[in-house]
């Protein structure tokens, strides 16, 4: 019994001493794997190629230089002003457009014409010189009616004119003018021109005045030759010099503007770039020179003209409307007014999306219109 119990202690020895020894070699195993060394993983460096930033360019405004004065002329952004003639005023002169009063004198000098409707579906021309030193002598002067020194005044002119409207002639002596109205003429700048009444001219179509002596008389009796501070700036935004601008719009190489009983119609020549104009299907000539009037720039002003409450006389409405601007054979649309709305103001233009027009150097025609005259 002894024997067996020794015996069976020897074997739970050995079992224990077994386990013990797997237990061992179990950690050692583990042991040494552990301690091998890890291969490294190589770091591959990827280079990026640089990634070029493209900016947009941003479009140059055009930055307009500071103005100064000088011997371009404001009305039509040419050179040649006299130097007595630079921040001075221009000259507005009434003149007679019907046929009996053909050909006339001094419209070809002109650096602007205005033509205005009139009672009986006719047109007088307002004749705008930008030298008030070299007015020519300018044939035949007519009378004025109450829009003609409204838009005068949008040049800030100096006016001249045979008589007026006297049904309005209080609010035009409102307007505080300067003014020559050969009807109180004490200044001897009018007259009749002696070899047309001898040609058979009547009266009204023989009168004259005599632009030369104007800067005498100005001088003086010391009327105002100075331009307003808010005048002495081009009166169109033209482009730099040697610039050409081609307005958007439709092609505009031949139109007519019908006011009623006189018809101006306009022809493009492009080789010189200008259109010549045409009086009633005649060209309308200057007499002195016997060239064709020519412009670089034609405006059409539309607005309404109705006809006043004595049945003779027509109103315009000077403030504002729609028209067109047509320049190097293209007619744009546009829209005009009054700055401040008052008839001392300047005229503006403005393009479809309402930016300031952009208007090529060289002389002007306006014409003031009923919508719906001008046909292309």
């Amino acid at each position: 019994m002894k024997n067996l119990k020794e015996r069976k202690s020897l074997l739970f020895l050995l079992g224990t001493i077994l386990v013990v020894a797997i237990s061992l070699l179990v950690v050692f195993i583990i042991t040494a794997s552990n301690d091998e060394p890890v291969a490294e993983v190589p770091v591959v460096e990827i280079e990026e190629e640089p990634v070029e930033i493209v900016e947009e360019e941003e479009e140059e405004e055009e930055v307009e230089e500071p103005f100064v004065l000088g011997n371009e002329n404001l009305l039509t952004g040419l050179p040649g002003l006299s130097d007595e003639a630079v921040g001075m005023r221009p000259v507005a002169v009434v003149i007679s457009n019907v046929w009996e009063s053909l050909p006339q004198y001094g419209v070809g000098d002109a650096d602007i014409i205005i033509e205005l409707p009139v009672e009986g579906g006719l047109t007088r021309l307002l004749a705008i010189y930008g030298d008030y030193t070299q007015v020519p002598v300018v044939i035949p002067t007519r009378s004025f009616r109450i829009y003609m020194p409204i838009f005068a005044l949008a040049f800030d002119s100096i006016c001249a004119y045979w008589g007026m409207d006297n049904t309005v002639a209080d609010q035009i002596a409102a307007m505080n003018l300067d003014e020559f109205d050969a009807s109180f003429d004490g200044n001897g700048l009018f007259g009749r021109d002696q070899g047309r009444l001898n040609s058979g001219f009547g009266l009204e179509h023989a009168s004259y005045f005599l632009g030369p002596r104007l800067p005498e008389v100005v001088h003086n009796i010391g009327m105002r030759t100075e331009l307003l501070e808010e005048m002495q700036y081009y009166f169109f935004r033209f482009p730099p010099v040697g610039e050409v601008i081609l307005p958007e719009g439709r092609e505009a190489r031949e139109f007519s503007i019908a006011f009623g009983a006189a018809t101006s119609r306009f022809t493009f020549d492009s080789e010189n770039k200008v259109y010549h104009k045409e009086h009633n299907g005649n060209p309308h000539i200057e007499a002195s020179t016997g060239e064709q009037l020519a412009f670089t720039n034609i405006f059409i002003l539309e607005t309404a003209v109705t006809l006043r409450a004595n049945g003779v006389h027509v109103d315009i409405a000077w403030a504002g409307g729609t028209g067109y601007y047509i320049s190097n054979g293209v007619a744009q649309e546009i829209t005009w007014g009054r700055e401040g709305g008052t008839y001392r103001g300047r005229l503006y233009f403005l393009d479809r999306d309402g930016n300031e027009l952009r208007v090529n150097r060289g002389k002007s025609y306006i014409g003031v219109n009923n919508p719906g005259g001008v046909t292309f």
